[in-house]
């Protein structure tokens, strides 16, 4: 006899300072890895999640629908203060898989947001380690360029790049 599981649910909206604390203490350990490879030793997982959260335009936090704990916070920085550039970042913590569907049907939503915000491009760098970030990331139509050193030890990043239709 099978049993029917219900997929969790959650929603979005706009990332507030708490969800920056709250997915900080459950990060998955790929993104902390991210995260410390290209951040100072002195500078923690929640120092850089504040500040990407600070500089972003556009930031928003998934929650699920049962306990209303972030499971992921994204957004979108400007490259330059006068360019037409943006980079994306998303940072989450194991629990997304709980909503993987849900997030799947909706994230094309929200980056076409953060492209028409920074019409040129979107462009960043993932850790070569990061093989689930990177298969999302193809997924949404980004393109890779060559492995490149990124990290402060010289870790290898590949760029990543999306431009508007």
């Amino acid at each position: 006899r099978s049993i029917d599981i219900k997929p969790m649910r959650g929603y979005v909206t706009k990332a507030k300072a708490k969800h920056v604390m709250q997915i900080a203490q459950n990060i998955r350990e790929a993104d902390r890895i991210e995260i410390e490879a290209t951040h100072s030793e002195d500078t923690s997982i929640l120092q850089a999640l504040f500040r990407s959260y600070r500089i972003s335009t556009h930031c928003w936090t998934g929650i699920l629908e049962d306990d209303k704990k972030p499971v992921i916070i994204f957004g979108v920085a400007p490259i330059s203060v006068v360019g037409q550039e943006g980079a994306p970042w998303l940072v989450g913590t194991d629990r997304v898989k709980d909503c993987r569907r849900q997030f799947m049907q909706e994230c094309k939503g929200y980056l076409d947001s953060m492209q028409a915000a920074y019409p040129q491009e979107l462009h960043n760098f993932v850790d070569v380690r990061n093989d689930i970030s990177i298969r999302w990331l193809k997924w949404l139509g980004f393109e890779f360029d060559e492995e490149v050193q990124y990290g402060r030890n010289g870790e290898p990043f590949y760029p990543f790049t999306r431009r508007a239709a």
